[in-house]
């Protein structure tokens, strides 16, 4: 992979990996959310969109290096890895984060929403053994991540959708 692709896609991890650890903040209820149905916790609008982009982005990234007939060397053996667990971060900490639908009552995107937590495990589990297979098959465990890093975009896009 290219030294600009590469630098796009540790960054893009990098910012999957800081909003995911805003999602956490959420979930743990460090950061609140507003006193009126709908609002959300402060810095919501532009956090989880940029990091849904940044989840897409990875999993182009990826995409194309395993289209490209690429081996990963030392350091995409660690971000294919590093992309599936930041995602998959993102996504729990996102699915146990408070609705803002039911500001101000504390009631948790897992709550009775659209996406189950059996599916959320699957995703998960899939998506973190595919980019640990990245030393065995290269080509497919990124393709695997990629495809599962979408797949958690879009769950986590749709996962506070069931009110």
């Amino acid at each position: 992979m290219r030294t600009v692709a590469r630098r796009i896609l540790l960054v893009s991890i990098a910012v999957v990996a800081a909003g995911a650890a805003y999602e956490l903040l959420v979930a743990l209820g460090v950061i609140g959310l507003g006193p009126q149905p709908g609002d959300a916790p402060a810095g919501a609008t532009a956090i989880v969109p940029l990091t849904l982009l940044a989840l897409l982005l990875v999993g182009g990234l990826l995409l194309a290096a395993a289209m490209a007939g690429r081996r990963w060397n030392g350091w995409g053996r660690l971000a294919v890895p590093a992309a599936g667990a930041a995602a998959s971060a993102f996504l729990v900490a996102r699915f146990y984060s408070y609705d803002p639908y039911y500001a101000p009552y504390l009631r948790r995107m897992s709550e009775g929403g659209v996406v189950a937590g059996r599916f959320i495990a699957v995703l998960v589990a899939a998506t973190l053994v595919s980019g640990l297979l990245v030393r065995r098959w290269p080509r497919a465990a990124s393709a695997g991540t990629a495809v599962g890093v979408w797949a958690i975009a879009l769950t986590a896009a749709v996962a506070g959708l069931g009110h």
